[in-house]
């Protein structure tokens, strides 16, 4: 049974989900980059992206919010969808579990530096475009 879900519907899940959270201010900004610590710790926003390019936002979304180590995961998937798991692999392995390093912060780095090696500038920036 195909189930269709509207626009209308979506946006009313995304403001939902917002007015839950929005509440929610206990944590407290990232000290270690000087940068993050100095963010306002009250803004929050969500916005989505559906696949055919509408998009949904809902609070602070005008705010270019740094994504950091949330990157990670969007950079390891372009990676895997540009070059397959198998190049991936061959060119940058797959690290074992180290004091400090965990392999996902090391792997992250190098899948960055794959793609730049790879690629001049303009196709690195392609997702950005």
């Amino acid at each position: 049974m195909d189930k269709k879900v509207t626009l209308a519907q979506l946006k009313e899940v995304v403001q939902e989900a917002y007015d839950q959270v929005k509440a929610n201010t206990g944590g407290k900004n990232a000290d270690y980059i000087p940068y993050l610590a100095n963010v306002n710790k009250d803004l929050f926003g969500i916005s989505v992206c559906l696949l055919n390019g509408q998009t949904i936002h809902v609070g602070d979304t005008d705010y270019r919010f740094g994504i950091e180590s949330v990157s990670k995961v969007h950079t390891a998937i372009l990676a895997l969808r540009q070059y397959g798991a198998k190049e991936i692999l061959d060119k940058i392995g797959a690290d074992v579990i180290r004091p400090l390093h965990p392999p996902v912060f090391i792997g992250s780095y190098r899948i960055a530096a794959f793609h730049r090696s790879r690629y001049n500038r303009q196709r690195w920036c392609e997702p950005c475009d």
